[in-house]
């Protein structure tokens, strides 16, 4: 499984406008695509930069390039949202171990 995780810091006050896109267009768009099983998002309430996080679970590679195509290791950034954004971060991350693999570890 690959872990996507997507960073957005956002233009003060653009986090209203930032946050319905995610919502009503970002995450449905990534949840249709076939081999993501997990999207997850949130915003910080901690820091002084608005700032979002969208994390999605791909299936393999291959179901992340055909959906991201050919450049999957860069941030896909949609027209409408392009205003938003001060800055972008996208990485990456192979599964090691879930927690359905680790609860059944015994405790030492």
């Amino acid at each position: 499984m690959i872990i996507r995780v997507f960073r957005a810091q956002i233009h003060p006050g653009k986090e209203g406008e930032f946050e319905r896109f995610v919502r009503e267009t970002g995450v449905p768009t990534v949840q249709a695509q076939a081999g993501c099983s997990h999207v997850a998002w949130g915003r910080s309430r901690w820091s002084d930069q608005p700032e979002f996080v969208v994390v999605t679970h791909w299936d393999s590679v291959a179901a992340l390039e055909a959906s991201a195509g050919p450049r999957w290791q860069e941030a896909v950034i949609k027209p409408e949202e392009e205003h938003m954004l001060a800055q972008v971060f996208c990485d990456h991350y192979q599964t090691t171990e879930t927690g359905a693999m680790m609860a059944s570890r015994p405790i030492r």
